[in-house]
């Protein structure tokens, strides 16, 4: 097992685990911690401890994989098997935890473990990978934990504390934590980085006339220090702390001070392909990944000056303290970059070349990070990774993560691919991130059938769908119907197209059918309110309404006409119990406990006054439903999902869920009964009534779907009783508002009352957009009025060429945004290098 975790053979680790242990061939994918029948597992007779050192190197390897489902299953399987779980299996728990962003979690799992378990790397880690994310809440509550278990810190926790208060924006507790790290070498460097900041503030002659950084060191001057990890470590950590303050000059400043203090180890000669560096290298001192940069470290020796580096221990610390020189250097470009002073990252990018600093993959990651932030799409980002590996720099698991995020920018799921399988050549192992990137660009693509090949391909590696895994494959039905609106928008042929989207939409609720079902299975469970969002959007992208409204039933008891009942069937009485009781009042009982304390005239006038705007709303919906009575026969099968549903969600996970009612939830549950037409219209008011007795307000965007879907069954009357009411809450119609009731006024009573509408709206100030004269045209078109169709077709030119004015003046002051801060133009997409970006600097060293 040893041998296969060094060789990163993650996937050989669980499986000899499993082997030795006795679990079931399905256990890392499955959650399979049972013990299969037959004779006793090989390792049933060893010493604990010695089961404990297998455990270990299996949680390492899920910590490396970034599987913190795994790591948690085995390590409840150790402490039903009696075996110890020490300090090792719980770091790696913890790290698995953090690689996945479940740092909340993390800490939890940190109360959970005895004191005398806790060792101070566990902090550490914990305080890096929120700072990494910027998540300052749960950094403070690790450091109080700290603090309350009175542990003994070490220079890199107090590194991560000083970069905490740096993020803050707290200089001084920075400042006083590295002077207590670091001692009397703390203060004396402290000392200088402020004397080198004042005088470059007050424009001393010591500085470089081209890059204004501090001039190299004269000879003579005083002898830099030797190579000592420790102080580099928190050296780097203030100027870290110095740049998330937003105190760039006195961070570039004290980025000048720490090169000239350690210059005892540069230059640092660049490691050049074949040479035997290894630029993947990524362990602290304590064996510890490091997960912003697990690359880039310098070879033994590599650094010039300093007879103490000749020893086994200097070589050591002179490559840590390059490490620390490194991270330094990338932590202020980084701030700089997103704070927009490219001029500052430019100079700090040429003072460390100038002092013999090259760079490393880390910075390399930050530059490619510019670069997909800055539009530059995947080819200028693969051009980047080509400069890297002509350095001898190798791409490490961040790289890659950034190229497949670059190839789903650009909807390319081939090379994405073509990115993943080059992973293993580089050393590097697809962990749970890189498979969900893949699955985000086949998902953003709107490919059905290569999002689900790709989820196949996840599960076969050994990764159960999380979360954020379901919430991928779901959006990929929004996607793929995006995609086919607009070539149904663009068939030649619409009954032909029609046809394709029958059958296409029957796959993608086959699909998606097996992905609900995977998602029902989950244990633990992984539903939450957003992919409930999520998931009803799905199921109305496929038209497949009545199970929208058996979940909505299900999870929130909803009462739903005695038609869709009638479709649905009757709720069993484990679904009547998990719901939330509130749905489908009519009394004022039903409102949360959140308004329990109103009184009770007042809030029985609410619960009066939206019964009878309920009552209005059947009452309008009634009187134009005789208009359209020759459409009611087709109501029945607009769905093509009716009879004899039942909830794709069983009641046992809507009850660990614990789903509230959310203003969100309910939206998307109108929205797509409003976008199938008058079929479900009675089912939208019954939804909005369910939100009114919840105690949810209705926003714009409920109004605007119930007022489009007025339109198929032309109910006009409908359609201002709901902006009445709208308007009467209080909330202001947008453009879209006025769009919807347009439509409705047109395929009602023609186009002369969408015309004799718009040009009111107009009167009132109401700017028609785009789509405005797009809905006029369409109606136009449909009743054979040329005139008005000329019409709609002149205002949509002039549309056009104030949009092309307007994106004209706006690049144009891009242009001279990007020229003042150094830089590239908006419209400049090539790949600009490290080297690049120092205006031709030599490097001197």
């Amino acid at each position: 097992m040893q041998d296969a975790l060094e060789r990163r053979e993650f996937d050989t680790v669980l499986q000899l685990l499993h082997a030795s242990e006795g679990i079931g061939s399905g256990g890392s994918s499955a959650g399979g911690s049972e013990a299969t029948e037959g004779p006793p597992p090989p390792a049933a007779s060893w010493h604990p401890y010695d089961r404990a050192a297998l455990y270990d190197c299996a949680l390492w390897a899920c910590a490396q994989r970034a599987d913190s489902d795994e790591a948690r299953r085995l390590v409840d399987r150790m402490w039903r098997e009696q075996v110890p779980v020490g300090i090792l299996a719980n770091t790696a728990v913890l790290k698995a935890l953090c690689a996945v962003g479940r740092r909340a979690a993390a800490l939890d799992y940190l109360r959970g473990i005895p004191t005398k378990r806790q060792r101070t790397p566990m902090y550490t880690w914990l305080l890096r990978s929120c700072n990494d994310a910027g998540d300052q809440q749960v950094a403070h509550e690790c450091y109080t934990l700290f603090q309350r278990r009175q542990l003994s810190p070490d220079a890199r926790f107090a590194a991560e504390v000083m970069r905490m208060h740096g993020a803050a924006g707290d200089v001084d507790a920075a400042k006083a934590a590295w002077l207590q790290a670091g001692g009397k070498a703390a203060a004396a460097a402290a000392a200088a980085a402020q004397a080198a900041a004042a005088q470059q503030a007050g424009g001393g002659t010591e500085a470089d006339p081209d890059t204004g950084m501090p001039a190299m060191p004269a000879a003579g001057a005083a002898a830099p220090e030797q190579p000592n990890a420790e102080q580099a470590c928190l050296h780097a950590a203030w100027v870290a702390a110095l740049a998330q303050a937003g105190r760039l000059g006195e961070a570039t400043a004290a980025m000048a001070c720490m090169l000239d203090r350690f210059a005892s180890v540069l230059p640092v000669e660049v490691s050049l392909p074949g040479s035997s560096s290894d630029s993947g290298s990524s362990s602290l001192e304590d064996g510890t990944p490091r997960p912003q940069l697990p690359g880039g470290v310098p070879a033994a020796g590599g650094g010039g000056g300093g007879g103490s580096c000749n020893s086994a221990g200097g070589q050591w610390a002179a490559a840590r303290t390059v490490q620390y020189l490194q991270d330094a250097r990338n932590a202020l470009m980084a701030v700089a970059r997103e704070r927009g002073e490219h001029g500052v990252a430019k100079r700090v990018a040429s003072l460390a070349t100038l002092r013999g600093l090259p760079p490393d993959v880390g910075t390399y990651n930050g530059l490619l990070l510019g670069t997909l932030s800055h539009g530059d799409g995947l080819a200028a980002v693969l051009e980047g990774v080509q400069e890297m590996r002509a350095l001898g720099i190798r791409p490490d698991w961040q790289t890659y993560a950034i190229m497949l995020r670059a190839a789903a920018a650009e909807h390319d799921p081939a090379a994405a691919q073509r990115v993943f399988d080059g992973m293993p050549a580089d050393g590097v192992v697809p962990s749970r991130l890189h498979h969900n990137l893949l699955l985000q660009a086949y998902s953003q693509a709107g490919d059905l059938q290569g999002t689900d090949m790709a989820h196949r391909r996840m599960q076969a590696a050994g990764y159960s769908p999380n979360a954020h895994t379901f919430d991928i494959l779901l959006a990929a039905v929004r996607h793929w119907s995006a995609l086919e609106a607009a070539g149904r928008a663009e068939a030649a042929n619409r009954f032909e197209a029609q046809r394709e989207r029958a059958h296409v939409r029957q796959q993608a609720a086959h699909l998606l059918a097996s992905w609900v079902a995977e998602l029902d299975a989950a244990r633990p469970c992984q539903l939450n309110a957003d992919l409930f969002t999520q998931l009803l959007h799905a199921y109305g992208k496929c038209g497949q309404i009545y199970h929208v409204l058996a979940l909505m039933r299900a999870a929130f008891g909803v009462r739903l006409p005695p038609n869709t009942e009638a479709v649905l069937g009757q709720p069993s009485s484990s679904d009547s119990s998990s719901s939330s009781g509130s749905g489908g009042s009519d009394s004022p009982s039903g409102a949360p406990a959140a308004e329990a304390g109103a009184p009770a005239p007042a809030a029985a006038a609410t619960a009066h006054a939206e019964h009878g705007d309920i009552a209005a709303l059947e009452a309008a919906m009634a009187q134009g439903s005789s208009s359209s009575s020759s459409d009611d026969s087709t109501s029945g099968s607009s769905s093509g999902d009716g009879g004899g549903l039942r909830c794709p969600l069983s009641t046992a996970t809507l009850e660990r869920a614990a789903l509230q009612p959310g203003l969100r939830i309910f939206n998307a549950a109108i929205g797509a009964c409003t976008r199938v037409g008058h079929a479900h219209l009675a089912d939208a008011v019954a939804l909005l009534r369910a939100m009114l007795a919840a105690g949810l307000s209705p926003d714009v965007h409920t109004y605007t779907s119930l007022i489009s879907g007025c339109a198929y069954g032309r109910q006009a009357a409908l359609a201002r009783e709901l902006l009445r009411q709208m308007q009467q809450r209080g909330i202001e119609p947008t453009i879209w508002t006025h769009n919807a009731l347009l439509n409705v006024e047109c395929w009602t009573y023609g186009v002369d009352a969408g015309v004799a509408l718009l040009r009111s709206l107009v009167a009132r100030g109401v700017e028609p957009d785009r789509a405005t004269w797009n809905t006029l045209l369409a109606s136009a078109r449909h009743f054979k009025r040329a005139d008005v169709a000329n019409w709609a077709l002149e205002q949509l030119a002039g549309e056009q060429q104030r949009e092309d004015a307007a994106a004209a003046e706006a690049e144009e002051a891009q242009r001279e945004a990007a020229a003042a801060a150094g830089e590239p133009a908006p419209d400049d997409h090539r790949w600009h290098g490290y080297y690049e970006r120092q205006q031709d600097e030599e490097d001197e060293w």
